[in-house]
């Protein structure tokens, strides 16, 4: 809320979300298959809303924790992405990388989790993670060229899983367009 004129001005904002992205030592990338609606029964990222008294990334931590078991530390940020909601309107789901350590086993809100390499991921639920994940698989690319991988080495690595990946992400996209305007 604002005040203005002394009135008071209703705003409807997004609803804030955290979502964490956790490889193994094999690169494969940490999923929730999920035990709550929306997409109850479907493949995506650890996350959550954030509660009033935390920050995203505690609220990061937190979701790792509670879905999958597992204790993290934020390694940094991959990005904030906007995703409409039938029920909320508009989500902001801010993306981490997490590094963590154990053997992840479903938690409260999770039906199932594994590990996938980024070429044999199942469909991902929510635009805003598959988005999230080719983020991070760019900026992996990135990174591999500063280490001395050469740039086609690093392209390879990138579209092999990018490219599955984002095949995905553009059908799952336009389905959900069109539910939105049905």
């Amino acid at each position: 809320m604002c005040i203005r004129d002394s009135q008071w001005i209703g705003y409807e904002n997004p609803l804030p979300c955290a979502a964490a992205l956790v490889l193994n030592a094999s690169g494969e990338i940490l999923l929730v298959r999920r035990g709550v609606e929306p997409a109850r029964g479907e493949w995506a990222l650890p996350s959550g809303f954030m509660e009033i008294d935390e920050t995203p990334e505690q609220c990061c931590l937190r979701e790792l924790e509670e879905e999958t078991g597992l204790k993290g530390k934020v390694i940094r940020l991959i990005g904030a992405y906007a995703q409409s909601s039938a029920r909320y309107k508009k989500v902001l789901i801010v993306g981490y990388e997490v590094e963590a350590r154990g053997k992840p086993s479903p938690g409260s809100d999770s039906q199932a989790v594994a590990f996938f390499p980024p070429e044999k991921m199942p469909p991902i639920a929510f635009s805003s993670h598959r988005h999230l994940i080719e983020d991070f698989l760019i900026s992996k690319n990135r990174r591999f060229q500063n280490k001395g991988q050469s740039r086609k080495e690093g392209q390879k690595a990138v579209s092999q899983a990018g490219e599955k990946q984002a095949g995905k992400t553009r059908r799952k996209d336009r389905r959900e367009e069109g539910r939105k305007k049905e």
